[in-house]
């Protein structure tokens, strides 16, 4: 399903453009090269369909979980290591925190502005 442009995808898309690069080096940190193709791709395809594309979802949703360290408890994936590298004084963190931050906060906004539930938020496990 493609979700046409609403106020909520350009506040997402501006959200985006404006953090691209620091978005890059957190899914690049955390993620490895998967990660930061991940972020290419949906940037890319958010700027030039300017829609959220079935595509886009998932990426946005993979970027996400990524950010928000879902996968760093599996010592069978490439973010176990990733993240266990990384120093937890280092100042970046606090960066991926405020971009994770922000990223949901779109995520969510263009959930409440749909009709019917995008990423699902609500609904039980």
């Amino acid at each position: 399903m493609t979700y046409q442009e609403t106020t909520a995808i350009k506040g997402l898309c501006s959200f985006l453009t404006h953090n691209y690069e620091p978005l890059q080096n957190a899914a690049f940190l955390l993620g490895g090269g998967p990660a930061l193709r991940r972020i290419q791709s949906l940037c890319d395809d958010l700027s030039s369909n300017k829609t959220l594309t079935r595509s886009s979802k998932r990426n946005l949703v993979e970027l996400h979980k990524v950010l928000s360290l879902y996968y760093v408890a599996d010592p069978e994936r490439l973010e176990y290591g990733l993240f266990a590298e990384i120093d937890p004084y280092d100042p970046v963190v606090e960066e991926i925190c405020l971009l994770t931050d922000g990223l949901m906060d779109h995520m969510r906004a263009i959930d409440n502005a749909s009709n019917a539930p995008v990423f699902h938020f609500d609904m039980a496990a």
